[in-house]
């Protein structure tokens, strides 16, 4: 297994048996083996559940916790099953974890693997709103491929910011370029939930603000969004405060109200709460609701396994 953990994360390691498991409550030692790995002068704890082991990202997000405390140092977790509902929910929560031979998530590696490799360019960390507009353009439009001017025109951007846009998704690997006489063609890298999963670690969540409002114009110009949203397309129960979306520049001088409801007094007839988004949600809107992807994205960081599993059912059942 080490060896193709030295080969994946390119670098020498050396691995030693971590004594100190013995001392755990059996709960977090039961069939699971603990290896201190070193690696580029970082050094990590290695826990192997066994094969039979159920799990839950929110229960090993709170196992990493009390692991990281008793051993003093980070903690990944190796797996030799996982489906890509799991995966995504650990990528989701934080928790570091290898799945060989060629996936792993390591974000307590990344100054290493930066300073080993300096010399290899670094890809932006984060979307900037507009580079994600023209993702979500390129990626619902199938494959397709697009000039810069068409993209300005669709998502009302000036040339500049597409092509700054545009430069920053080739950066990513998410696009290619393509010359094509006088003009430049973007060819996306992937198309459907394979690319979207490409793109996923890259992807900001659209939300600014979120305020509460009663303002007639502000629902007849915004979208379901957020657990309403998701309660439209799946089986989770919707919520009782509805929550929309709009661009930000809609609510101008719209009166808000910022305290939150009463369950025991509030009516919730007139109130809703109002996504101030960065880019405005109608360009990619999915019938009356936000579109998918960045729905996803403004409930990435819902702490709800509820929310957590309609939301990839969702995904799953879209048409891409």
């Amino acid at each position: 297994m080490y060896e193709q953990l030295q080969a994946l994360l390119g670098l020498p390691i050396k691995s030693t048996a971590w004594p100190g498991y013995k001392k755990l409550p059996l709960y977090l030692q039961a069939g699971r083996a603990f290896h201190i790995v070193r690696a580029a002068g970082v050094a990590f704890l290695l826990v192997a559940p066994a094969e039979s082991e159920q799990y839950r990202p929110l229960q090993l997000k709170k196992q990493c916790e009390k692991l990281q405390d008793a051993a003093g140092m980070p903690v990944a977790f190796s797996f030799t099953a996982m489906s890509r509902p799991q995966r995504n929910a650990l990528i989701r929560h934080g928790i570091p974890f290898v799945f060989l031979p060629d996936q792993c998530y390591l974000p307590l590696m990344g100054v290493a693997l930066q300073n080993h490799f300096s010399a290899k360019q670094k890809a932006p960390a984060q979307m900037t709103p507009a580079s994600q507009m023209l993702f979500l353009l390129l990626l619902y439009r199938k494959g397709e491929s697009l000039s810069k001017s068409e993209a300005a025109q669709a998502l009302h951007l000036t040339p500049t910011s597409i092509t700054r846009a545009s430069a920053a998704l080739a950066n990513m690997g998410l696009i290619h370029e393509l010359r094509q006489g006088k003009e430049i063609r973007m060819q996306p890298a992937g198309t459907g939930y394979a690319y979207y999963q490409k793109a996923a670690p890259c992807l900001i969540s659209p939300v600014q603000k979120t305020v509460l409002s009663e303002e007639p114009h502000l629902r007849q110009n915004s979208l379901l969004a957020g657990e309403s949203a998701l309660a439209a397309g799946s089986m989770l129960a919707a919520p009782e405060v509805t929550t929309r979306a709009c661009y930000k520049g809609l609510l101008g001088d719209a009166k808000t109200v910022t305290q939150q409801p009463d369950p025991l007094w509030d009516d919730y007839e007139h109130t809703f709460r109002l996504e101030l988004w960065k880019y405005d949600p109608r360009l990619f809107a999915a019938g009356g609701s936000v579109d998918p992807v960045s729905l996803a994205c403004s409930l990435r960081d819902v702490n709800d396994e509820r929310v957590e599993e309609q939301l990839q059912r969702y995904l799953e059942a879209v048409k891409w």
